[in-house]
């Protein structure tokens, strides 16, 4: 009778942890891959909001092209833009809460210049 050998479950072993790393490779890769997407989506978002505000601003500035030879929109843009005046009219600037703040304290600084100035006997 002849005997019966075992056979080796090496090659077994083998291929079914090949098998397991193909399959974690795979689910790795369609993990990043999904990852990749997501961002992707949030960047389009993005874009498509910046390009919406762009073709206001070209509508926009459409519209003031086609206004550049009425002679009211060039006033009015001369008037605000530039701070034009016509002869015998006075500028009329309106500050923030901000600018009326730094202008008192470019004041109060003036005021201290003066006040140092004014103490020191041979500078006049």
């Amino acid at each position: 009778m002849p005997r019966k050998t075992k056979k080796s479950s090496t090659p077994a072993v083998l291929g079914l942890a090949l098998l397991a790393v193909l399959v974690f490779l795979m689910f790795s890769f369609t993990y990043q891959v999904a990852r990749q997407r997501e961002g992707n989506e949030e960047k389009i978002q993005e874009l498509r909001a910046e390009l919406d505000s762009l073709r206001e601003r070209k509508t926009d500035l459409e519209m003031s092209l086609g206004r550049v030879d009425d002679r009211e929109y060039i006033e009015r843009v001369l008037r605000e833009d530039f701070l034009m005046k016509k002869p015998g009219e006075e500028k009329v600037i309106i500050l923030t809460e901000e600018e009326k703040e730094e202008e008192e304290e470019e004041k109060e600084e003036e005021s201290r210049f003066e006040r140092i100035m004014d103490s020191i006997p041979f500078i006049n």
